[in-house]
């Protein structure tokens, strides 16, 4: 299912969590042209950057929303 994501995506994981940074890597690499953003331990170390560190969460996804759409299927 994952490859057929058309959309620009965002994949959000941290270096500290819980569940291991590879699979967010791994979702982002089915996904065509997702972007991969992963905090280092420093800045979020849960599963839950938006609570722990929202200022660094939302600049990555306004920064992400900013972008120029690029791909195909953007609407």
């Amino acid at each position: 299912m994952l490859p057929r994501v058309d959309v620009p995506t965002l994949v959000i994981g941290c270096e500290g969590s819980h569940v291991h940074p590879d699979s967010q890597r791994f979702i982002a690499e089915q996904i065509p042209d997702a972007r991969l953003h992963a905090f280092p331990s420093d800045m979020a170390s849960s599963h839950f950057p938006f609570l722990e560190n929202p200022a660094a969460f939302n600049a990555v996804v306004e920064k992400f929303l900013a972008e120029e759409p690029h791909g195909v299927g953007f609407r």
